[in-house]
């Protein structure tokens, strides 16, 4: 039952049709500021989301001996859970998270022995500790926990008793250590830990011999990893980000399994172990905005080491201080993505005509880099490139020879003057998408073009004659377009979108009866 409105509910639940709901659903009811005392026993779901000046439960909510589901999250204004919350045999599920006013938790709470998810995100300021619920040693059954502001309670729970435990997540700013204890959760496989003055990981989470996903976010005290952590033989993901850790544990190369490490914002961190060599199974590595502000090479870093990861098919850079990418980047890994984002970056290697299998290349604000590798073309497996914000003045000739680009995409590169004529030959090219590229004034022809956005400040004034097949043209703040175009067929175009460039004027009369949509947009 939904209701959306606090329209005569007191008499509704009096009444006889009430005596079996099992199901009441007042999500978003934000007039709501109390439930009354009778709510019939046979409720098994009780669904409060968003119920912003619901201010208490009433005591009486241990007569629900049926009730499995209580969801809360975003009742700003609850300030406490009755103590009668624990007198509720079979409640499963208990959601209170982004209850800012929550100050406490009962005592009765660390009784739920039927409890398998807890999601409690109270006030920064609450005052809630292990002894008020007895350390949820009667959680038993519980597989999924998540605390949020929760006064560093989960430093002093006693997880030894949590055997069933799979999803662990720790938002805490006062947080500043985990137990030991914390090794004995067997059956973890979900590890997210964002807590601001946590200094160490306990040496116990080698013990974490299930462990899957381990995500370490905003822990601005944690200065580095133990090691063992290379112990986690079923590890297969690793997220960090903004962590002052200086240096990665060498044993992280015994991460055999390990698919996905990312690693974001952690200023201090200077270099890779070369151990990370041996992580045979990696297949998606980020490094963006790591290290200082020194400039280096990226062989510096021991992204060098990185490249003979058998496996690696996603590869992303983003550091304003790389000054070069590693030579034998075409030569050593089959990467199918590859994105490259150096502010400092001045000149890619030649060796990228070697990225046999790559499928996807994005460049994006190399503030030094004004070519392009002049064999980019031997890329022939190469489907999408995009080219945002980089002064590179030409492409190159050998664009031509890129049989398989479905998209190209070119954004921001003011210095661009023109397109090679070359460009005639991509037969296999969709979506050609440009924007704020001020100094191209022609292009060439293409003739399998489906779609052709252009935005910007662009100076193009005529399109080829192969715009009688493009299906989509969507055409923004260019003053000057296509006035010069003449072509009197527009058989295929289906949609037409511009705002300002008066193409719309000058195309309506030539215009077929397919044309499906036609109109500005402003």
């Amino acid at each position: 039952m939904v209701m959306k409105r606090f329209v005569d509910l007191w008499m509704l639940w009096y009444s006889q049709s009430c005596s079996n709901l099992r199901l009441l659903n007042l999500n978003y009811c934000t007039s709501i500021t109390r439930l009354p005392d009778s709510m019939g026993q046979s409720l098994q779901e009780l669904r409060l989301v968003n119920c912003k000046k619901l201010e208490m439960l009433p005591p009486s909510i241990q007569h629900l001996k049926g009730l499995t589901f209580l969801d809360l999250r975003g009742c700003t204004s609850l300030k406490a859970l009755p103590d009668s919350v624990g007198a509720l045999p079979n409640l499963k599920d208990l959601s209170a998270y982004n209850c800012t006013s929550l100050q406490a938790l009962p005592t009765s709470i660390g009784h739920l022995s039927s409890l398998e998810t807890l999601y409690i995100g109270a006030n920064p300021g609450c005052q809630i500790s292990s002894e008020d619920i007895g350390s949820g040693s009667a959680w038993t059954r519980l597989w999924q926990l998540q605390l949020e502001n929760c006064c560093g309670l989960g430093s002093r729970l006693d997880y030894d008793a949590m055997k069933s435990l799979t999803i662990l997540s720790l938002k805490d700013s006062a947080l500043t250590e985990l137990p030991e204890s914390m090794g004995k959760l067997i059956r973890l496989r979900f590890l997210t830990i964002q807590c601001e003055r946590l200094q160490c990981l306990p040496n116990a989470i080698g013990d974490l011999k299930m462990l899957v996903f381990l995500t370490l976010t905003q822990c601005l005290n944690l200065t580095r990893l133990p090691k063992s952590l290379g112990a986690i033989s079923s590890l297969e993901h690793i997220a960090i980000r903004n962590c002052p850790v200086r240096k990665l544990p060498k044993s992280l190369g015994s991460l055999s399994k390990l698919r996905r490490f990312w690693i974001r914002d952690c200023k201090n961190l200077q270099k890779l172990p070369s151990s990370i060599r041996f992580l045979r199974s990696l297949q998606d590595f980020e490094f963006v905005n790591c290290g200082s502000r020194e400039a280096k090479g990226a062989s510096s870093t021991g992204l060098q080491d990185l490249l003979e990861c058998g496996a690696l098919g996603t590869l992303k850079i983003q550091d304003s201080t790389f000054t070069e990418v590693v030579e034998s980047l075409g030569q050593s890994v089959p990467l199918d993505q590859l994105a490259v984002g150096c502010e400092r970056l001045q000149w890619l290697p030649n060796s990228f005509g070697y990225l046999k299998r790559l499928l996807i290349l994005e460049l994006a604000r190399c503030l030094h880099l004004t070519r392009l590798p002049k064999n980019l073309g031997a890329i022939t497996s190469l489907e999408r490139l995009t080219i945002r914000c980089c002064p590179i003045r030409k492409l190159p000739r050998s664009i031509s020879l890129l049989s398989q680009l479905l998209e190209l995409k070119i954004i921001g590169c003011k210095n661009l003057e023109k397109l090679p004529t070359s460009v005639r030959k991509l037969l296999s090219l969709l979506m050609f998408k440009l924007k704020d590229c001020g100094s191209i004034e022609a292009m060439g022809a293409l003739t399998t073009l489906q779609g052709l956005p252009i935005w910007g400040s662009t100076s193009i004034t005529k399109l080829p004659a192969s715009l009688g097949i493009v299906s989509t043209l969507i055409v923004y703040s260019n003053s000057s377009f296509f006035y010069g175009y003449r072509s009197s067929s527009y058989d295929t175009l289906q949609v037409l979108e511009e705002d300002d460039s008066g193409f719309l004027k000058a195309c309506q009369h030539k215009v077929s009866g397919k044309l499906a949509l036609l109109r500005g947009v402003h």
